[in-house]
């Protein structure tokens, strides 16, 4: 019988929560008392890093020139090992878009890299684009890509 009592007693009463100021006074002194004498204090968050912002670029390049995004993409950035001929050749063949003698985020051009990848075929595709001064550019060790060849 007690959920049949309930019904009745509660059938007259609304249906939606009536707030006033009273109420609102009631809940906020439960929830507050409840807080006791604990007083709140303000915080400031400070962002510590164990790394300086220049760390994880190579030594030799400046942020600006590790994250440099220029009209021409750099053909280094593009290319990973082991390098598939026919991908470099599309990129090659995209004169607009790709510098063949750029530098990837490590300071290493894609001859560097093939170099380094005994990769011949895919030298014997970007030396006759690259000029005198492209073919002597030196990586962040100072090495060009002759002394990176793998032997």
């Amino acid at each position: 019988g007690g959920v049949k009592e309930i019904g009745e007693k509660n059938r007259g009463a609304p249906t939606k929560p009536v707030y006033t100021d009273a109420a609102n006074e009631a809940a906020r002194s439960v929830v507050f008392g409840q807080l006791g004498t604990v007083q709140l204090k303000k915080t400031c968050v400070m962002e510590k890093s164990m790394f300086s912002k220049s760390e994880g670029v190579p030594s030799g390049l400046s942020t600006a020139a590790a994250t440099q995004n220029d009209e021409h993409r750099p053909l280094s950035k593009l290319v990973e090992f082991p390098g598939v001929a026919a991908d470099v050749r599309e990129h090659l063949d995209n004169h607009e878009a790709i510098n063949p003698a750029g530098k990837d985020a490590y300071g290493l051009t894609a001859l560097h890299k093939f170099a380094t990848w005994n990769k011949s075929d895919l030298l014997e595709m970007l030396i006759p684009r690259l000029s005198r001064a492209d073919l002597m550019a030196k990586d962040p060790a100072g090495r060009t890509a002759r002394a990176r060849l793998s032997v």
